[in-house]
């Protein structure tokens, strides 16, 4: 063979090599790599990292951009058309593989497809209990029925471990003999291990039971995130509290549970321990819970009967272990449902007064939370435009509750799925862990999101949010009353001496709860004030709260 023929073969065998190494000549491979049989692998559209592949340059699967499937025809040669897995083979790349949600489709971008929150969609998407309940059903015609209003407050406590003012919480139940409104308990306790009132502990965050011995349950495990001042821990607290009253009244699913699973659900609703009836503290005949040692028969009423379903609850109001009351449960009904005596058609389900109450606003009030709040959360997961803030000592309506704890998270939860595997991705609430005091960031930022908080037009001349801009469902108003005046990291505290002017402040602002109340001596129900500097800072007794509020 001459010079010219053997240089020839050199340059058809330097031709297949190269061709070999390409990964199939169009797509060039991901990793770098030996060995033969097309490319190694790409990165993929779900964020995979390429390693030591099976042959062909550094570069990316053409699939990389399509934001959908993976297959063979796609990438021609790219591992078989399956997603790439660590180590060396024949045909195709090795490399990490996790799954992040699509490449492109950031949390933010999501954010953006969330559709507008509907009230009338929401409204009958929350199911409405079987009107034969309500003794006080009055007018039946061809066109509509008009009932009595079935009011429910749900009180979301969180405490460090018991309720400092206990029993002024308790005489409040008792403050008006009119009502039919029911009030529920939902506590989460830092400590609760260390709280003392049984009256409390039965209302305790608890876990799912689980199988005892034999056909029994096992003792409750209280459930607490054990949150720390400003920790994210806080917000996910207030996202359970809210989650559990959501649950009080509802009917239990068993689509698609198992026979373990119906077992607990139907044992759980059976056992006082853990039945969602043990929040109830007043039910709508005005029965008011009352278990304490000293009182064994009234501790019997405090979980209604077996089998009794309570209303679903229609407010959820956040409360701290140092607020009061500074409103009578008649004056609390009709500012959140409006009068007693008001109905409601069933084909209007949301009427006048059905409202959240969160003092918000869009843009930071001072540098502090512009650097600890909204420059702590990255445009690409939640976009500076949604994020608002409030006092986390909200009221929120069912339907609110309901489209922040459950439809949006579902939605976020079905987009990164795309259909695919379960999603193991972050909660929303995980995107604000580094921000300080995310609990008054949260929950006005889910609500802007679904688009029932809306900020003004930029164009739009005010220097403050006001009632137009937070939308119809809306009261902008404090419901809680405390003292920020002097500038201090935390409000000012309060002893007895101050329940007057606290009452004439917070009742101006149209507040129905006022904090800090703090206290040296613990008073019980009862106990009259002995004077001293002590007492003077002391807890209130029930006396003094009912001569400043019920004026008695």
């Amino acid at each position: 063979m001459d010079f010219t023929s053997q240089l020839a073969n050199l340059q058809r065998s330097a031709n297949r090599a190269s061709s070999s190494s390409s990964g199939g000549g169009g797509n060039r491979g991901g990793g770098r790599g030996r060995g033969r049989g097309g490319g190694g692998c790409g990165r993929w559209n779900d964020n995979s990292r390429g390693g030591r592949g099976g042959g062909g340059m550094r570069g990316r699967s053409n699939n990389y951009y399509s934001g959908h499937t993976h297959s063979q025809e796609d990438d021609g040669g790219y591992g078989g058309g399956r997603p790439p897995k660590r180590g060396r083979h024949r045909g195709g790349g090795g490399g990490r593989y996790h799954r992040d949600g699509d490449h492109h489709d950031t949390l933010a971008s999501i954010l953006e497809r969330v559709p507008p929150y509907q009230p009338a969609a929401a409204a009958a998407a929350t199911t409405t209990k079987d009107t034969t309940q309500n003794e006080e059903t009055k007018t039946t015609n061809e066109e509509t029925k008009t009932t009595k209003k079935e009011n429910h407050l749900t009180l979301c406590f969180l405490t460090i471990n018991d309720i400092l003012h206990e029993h002024i919480w308790r005489n409040w139940l008792t403050t008006t003999t009119t009502s039919n409104m029911t009030v529920s308990i939902v506590c989460h306790a830092k400590y609760p291990q260390s709280v003392k009132s049984e009256w409390l502990k039965r209302r305790l965050l608890v876990d799912r039971p689980k199988r005892g011995r034999g056909n029994e349950l096992a003792e409750p495990k209280y459930r607490t995130y054990r949150p720390d001042w400003g920790s994210v821990e806080i917000t996910r607290a207030m996202i359970e509290l809210m989650k559990e009253g959501l649950r009080i009244g509802e009917e239990i699913d068993y689509h698609g549970r198992n026979e373990e699973e119906r077992w607990l659900d139907r044992e759980e609703e059976e056992d006082d321990r853990f039945s969602k009836r043990r929040y109830i503290v007043r039910n709508a005949d005005g029965v008011v819970a009352n278990d304490g040692d000293d009182d064994e028969e009234n501790d019997a009423k405090v979980v209604l009967p077996k089998g009794t379903m309570p209303f679903q609850s229609q407010r959820f109001l956040f409360v701290s272990e140092t607020c009061i009351p500074i409103t009578t449960l008649a004056q609390v009904e009709k500012a959140l449902f409006g009068d007693g005596d008001e109905t409601t058609q069933n084909s209007h389900p949301l009427n006048g007064m059905n409202k959240s109450w969160l003092k918000a606003r869009s843009t930071p009030n001072n540098g502090y939370a512009r650097q600890k709040q909204w420059d702590c959360v990255r445009a690409q997961d939640v976009p500076s435009k949604h994020i608002w803030k409030a006092d986390q000592w909200i009221v929120l309506t069912r339907e609110h509750a309901m489209a922040v704890c459950r439809t949006l998270p579902h939605f976020i939860n079905d987009q990164r799925r795309g259909g695919r595997r379960p999603p193991q991705q972050q909660e929303l609430w995980e995107y604000f862990r580094q921000m300080t005091a995310s609990d008054e960031i949260y929950f006005p930022t889910a609500l802007s999101i679904l688009g029932i908080l809306k900020r003004p037009a930029p164009d739009t001349e005010v220097e403050e949010d006001d009632q137009f801009f937070v939308g119809p469902e809306v009261v902008r108003r404090r419901v809680t009353y405390c003292d920020w005046s002097t500038c201090a990291k935390n409000p000012a505290s309060f002893g007895k001496k101050d329940i007057g002017d606290v009452y004439v402040q917070g009742r101006k602002e149209g507040c129905l709860i006022a904090r800090k109340f703090g206290g040296v001596i613990r008073k019980q129900q009862g106990q009259s004030s002995s004077g001293g500097e002590d007492d003077e800072n002391g807890l209130l007794t029930v006396e003094e709260w009912r001569k400043v509020v019920v004026k008695e």
